[in-house]
Formats: structure tokens, sequence, C-alpha cells
């Protein structure tokens, strides 16, 4: 998954050497690990390498809410197992279970008979 929002140029996440782990610039939630909701300007500052102003905003954001982490959608593409045809492509799924649940009908009355692939 791509880790820029294209629309706007601005990373979807940021590693912060706060925990150095991912964040979401949009809303400061945590990806993929439990953490706080870091204030979205801290990192932008951090990012911006003003790491004095990121602590400031920190600080002044205290105390902060944890969070258990958001999991990023994968682009799944999906398969039909009897003849290798694909039947799907673009499906958006945190795992390849759940982007098989969304498999077109007739399809879906047969699940155990469709796999995914990441594209």
């Amino acid at each position: 998954m791509s880790n820029t929002d294209n629309a706007t140029h601005v990373p979807a996440s940021y590693v912060t050497t706060y925990c150095n782990h991912a964040h979401r610039m949009s809303d400061g939630k945590p990806l993929g690990h439990e953490c706080y909701i870091l204030p979205p300007e801290a990192l932008a500052a951090e990012r911006r390498g003003d790491y004095e102003k990121g602590i400031a905003l920190l600080q002044a954001a205290k105390p902060m809410r944890t969070h258990k982490g958001v999991r990023e959608l994968k682009t799944f593409k999906l398969v039909w197992s009897p003849t290798g045809q694909t039947i799907a492509t673009g499906i958006k799924a945190v795992t390849k279970r759940s982007a098989i649940r969304q498999a077109p009908a007739p399809y879906s009355k047969a699940l155990g008979e469709i796999y995914a692939t990441e594209e």
C-alpha cells in the first residue's frame, strides 16, 4: 500500500521518533501497534524537522488517549480456483479472508473455491 495520499501529496503515515512506529497523518492514530493517539500537528512538525514544536505540541496534548492500532487495508485480486480465472481486482481488505468475503455473485455462493492474492 502506498504511503502517500496522491490527492494532496501528503504522506498517509509517518514513522515518528516518539515510538519508532507509523502513525496516520490525518488523525494521529497508530498503525499496526498499540500506542497513544498523537496530535497530527505534532507529527507534521516532526516531519518538517521542527522537533521542538513537535515536542511542545505533544506535551500540550497530555493526557493522550491510547488506541489498539489501525490495521491498514491491502489491495487483493480474487481468483476462481477451478479455472484460475480472475474474478475481481482492486478489493480493499485487511486480510485475504475478508477479501474473499467480498466476492461478486455468483462466486460468493462458493467462497471455498476462491483464493486471494495481494496486488
